[in-house]
């Protein structure tokens, strides 16, 4: 198992960061609405792949803890509308944990909306 990770971690060490959808060629810009357990997780292997990464919560001392934890190109907001918007309007991937009615898919979000 051991030798399995760290194979893992040498891969994602030497691959070339996750480009942007949008032709920049820099690195894509992921959004995670909810710094919980799947939202942590989601953020580690989107900035373990060299993702520009925001996450969005409501809860300020987990942000705070996020903070702390995640690497420099993790960046946390507190999760309100405006910020949504701004956010969803940069990001090449948007992610969630349960499905809403106003949330678009990834499947159906544009840059345009």
């Amino acid at each position: 198992m051991a030798c399995a990770v760290g194979a893992f971690a040498l891969a994602v060490l030497l691959a070339p960061p996750i480009p942007s959808g949008r032709g920049e060629g820099g690195p894509a810009t992921v959004v995670i609405l909810g710094g919980g357990i799947v939202g942590t997780n989601a953020a580690k292997v989107a900035a373990g792949l060299r993702a520009r990464v925001t996450i969005l919560d409501i809860d300020l001392d987990r942000l705070r803890y996020l903070d702390d934890i995640m690497p420099t190109n993790v960046t946390t907001r507190t999760s309100n509308s405006y910020n949504i918007r701004e956010e969803l309007h940069l990001a090449d991937l948007g992610w969630r944990k349960a499905a809403a009615r106003d949330w678009p898919t990834a499947s159906t979000w544009s840059p345009e909306r």
